[in-house]
Order: C-alpha cells, then structure tokens, then sequence
C-alpha cells in the first residue's frame, strides 16, 4: 500500500509538469506530438488530434514530444517549437515548473485545513525539566534570532540548535508583540542513527499544530508558502557555497519514498503538506539555469534573444551532454546517500554476505 501511494504521488508531480508544457505549447500553436507518462514499454496508447497520449511501465518521469523541438527536426513550419518566437519557448519551458508551483500551494493550503504541523519558528511545547523550560520559554513564543542568526521557519531553528555543542545559546524572541532576550544552556543527548550514535544539542522544545477554515488556510497557506520558497533559495545558496553538507540535505526517491510512506501514515494533512513541499523543490530544481533542466533551455532561449541568433549546435550538444552526465552523477550520489542515510546500504552489506557464505 506504502508503494502505491508513493507512485501514485509521484505520477500526480509528473502529470502536472508535463500537464503545464503541454498548455502552453498548444496556447503557442505548438503542435504537441506525444504525451508521455512514464517511461520504458507502453502499457496504454491512444491517439486524439496530432497528440499520441500514453502510459509507460515505468512511473518514474515523463515526456512530451513537440512537432520541430530539435534543429534536425525543425522545417520552420508555424506549429513547430524552434520556429516559435523566443517568448513562447520561454512560456512553455518554465509552464512545467509554475504549475508544480501551484500544485504545490494548493496542496499546502488543502493540508492547512485538514492540520499539520506548525513549521513556523513558534514554540508549541515544552518538555519537562529541559533548559527552554528552565529559562522561561512559553508555548506560542516566536522565536526571530538564534546567536543574532534570523530564524522563521523550524528547520532553520532546530539546525541552529543541534550543532552547538551543549553550549548555550542567545534567543530573541516575540511574545504579546514585545521582543525578548534569552539565554538557554543546550542540553547534549545521544541518539541512535543509522551511521551508529551522535550527540545533538537540545533545548527541548516542540512545534505546534496548524488547522484552519478554507479562507483562512489559502491566505496563511500563501504566507507560509512564501516563507517556504524563500528557505529553498537560501538553503539552495548555502549548498553551493558549501555552508550546508549536500549528504545532509540532498535526497533522491529513496529518500521521497520514506517521507512520503511517513507522512501517509500520519493522515492527509501530513501527506499534502509533503507533497507540497515536493512540488516547490521540484519547481526550484527544474527551473534552475542548468543545462537539460528547463532552466537550461530557458537561459539558451535568453541568449538567443540577446544574440538575435540561438548558439551553435556544437557548443548546445556539449552542454546537454554535460548535464546529462553531471545530474547522473548527482542520481548516483543522492542514491547512495539514501541507502546510508536511511540504513539500506548495511543491509545490503549484511545480505551479500550471506550469499558469499
């Protein structure tokens, strides 16, 4: 049942994606040729107008096949995509990523209705006889700084906390619009993972739970997901510039499949609010100026509008072949990291060996 849900979740963000290309080619006059969910061996096919739609074996992607997409292709016919003009190239690339966008904002707000937990930086809970306890922390205080580092989402304030040490740290806080300064002691605890034990700072303390009417879930769902998206670009800055361990924060389907099976068993308000969270990271990485990504072929259609003419296709060719290989290598690393991360790779260690014996 876990698998089932977990596909079904991952056709949803596919179909959406190719869902927005598909729109706004045929808005452009692009002739779309082939609708494709999945790869590999087709299971379904049906033909209605220029447009073969299918159902492939493998739901793990997805396609669509415009009339003229490749310069090989193209007769500079009006219904193909490289003779469309630059604006309507550019509207069908980044459509994709925009609906997933959407979808992802929709999602959020539906999971505010049925409740989720509060990813704000407001305390919810404390535990008994922890240090938040000890210093004065109250449930539904928000806390804007950690050592003078702003915070307003609980990831950001659980990062700041856990690497500390066991040494104390200076909150500012808000509680009934007045801010407050307070110093907590860390409290230093080990846990078991999955590469054996480690010590991680606490304070004790817990997040709240979010539920709210339809009106009121779209206009804090739009606020929050704003916040989210926000976290996503600096976190994306802080991978790059190397302030973030890429093994701590990237993950592959592995990875999807277990928080998605988690928060399934959770309820729905859980399962849409990773779903969410799924869409605006897939928007973000999609539309990432990176070749292959749609972001790539967006940045190529910029230069082409600067330049009054597309880049050769020696130098496209070169690009797409160093995307594709470079994001292979990243599948490869992110997969392997899931198979650490999430304990598989021990297990895998400990069956091999049982055949060898």
């Amino acid at each position: 049942m876990s698998f089932l849900i977990f596909i079904v979740c991952i056709s949803i963000l596919i179909f959406i994606h190719e869902l927005g290309h598909f729109i706004a080619a045929r808005r452009a006059g692009v002739t779309v040729e082939v609708f494709s969910l999945g790869f590999g061996p087709k299971l379904l096919t049906r033909k209605k107008g220029d447009t073969i739609y299918q159902l492939c074996a493998i739901p793990l992607g997805g396609y669509i096949k415009m009339a003229g997409d490749s310069r090989k292709e193209c007769t500079g016919k009006s219904n193909e995509y490289l003779s469309s003009s630059c604006g309507h190239r550019a509207s069908i690339v980044v459509s994709g990523g925009i609906l997933n966008y959407l979808l992802g904002f929709i999602c959020f707000s539906v999971a505010l209705v049925f409740g989720i937990p509060d990813y704000s930086s407001t305390v919810g809970t404390l535990l008994e006889g922890y240090p938040a306890q000890e210093a004065g922390l109250l449930p539904g205080d928000k806390i804007v700084s950690i050592d003078d580092k702003k915070i307003s989402l609980w990831g950001e304030l659980i990062t700041n906390i856990q690497d500390k040490n066991g040494q104390s740290v200076d909150i500012d806080l808000i509680r009934a619009g007045e801010l407050l300064e307070l110093r907590v002691s860390t409290r230093l605890e080990e846990i078991d993972t999955v590469r054996g034990k480690v010590e991680i700072s606490f304070i004790g303390i817990g997040p709240g739970y979010l539920k709210y009417g339809i009106k009121d879930a779209v206009v804090v769902g739009a606020r929050e997901y704003l916040k989210f998206t926000a976290f996503y670009y600096r976190a994306l800055g802080d991978m790059l510039t190397g302030k973030i361990s890429l093994k701590k924060s990237a993950t592959g389907l592995i990875g999807i499949y277990k928080i998605t099976t988690n928060a399934a068993s959770m309820g729905m308000g859980p399962l849409l609010n990773v779903l969410a969270i799924i869409n605006l990271a897939l928007a973000i990485f999609n539309l990432l100026p990176f070749p292959i990504l749609d972001g790539g072929h967006l940045l190529l259609i910029g230069i082409e509008k600067i330049r009054g003419k597309p880049i050769s296709i020696k130098i496209e060719d070169a690009l797409n072949k160093l995307g594709i290989t470079l994001l292979i290598f990243l599948l490869v690393f992110v997969t392997i990291n899931d198979f650490v991360r999430f304990g598989l790779w021990d297990g895998m260690v400990v069956f091999f060996k049982a055949l060898i014996k």
